[in-house]
């Protein structure tokens, strides 16, 4: 799940903080709380977070193209 929510913070970066209905903001509370229960539960393997979160982000970079603005004039 934290590699989706690294491509998608990358794909807001690029986009402005803009894709639609949703904001970067969300994104990274969501990352954060995600990455805070990981912690406070000694259980859940806090590595394989942060390398899922790096790997979306590192694909991203890789695959993502921002669409290009048409003009309307």
């Amino acid at each position: 799940i934290l590699g989706v929510v690294g491509a998608m913070l990358y794909i807001l970066i690029v986009n402005k903080g803009r894709l639609e209905n949703i904001s970067s903001h969300q994104i990274f509370l969501f990352a954060v709380f995600s990455l805070y229960g990981g912690i406070s539960n000694a259980s859940i393997d806090q590595a394989a977070h942060i390398g899922g979160f790096a790997a979306g982000l590192l694909l991203a970079m890789i695959i993502y193209r921002k669409p290009k603005q048409e003009n309307l004039i």
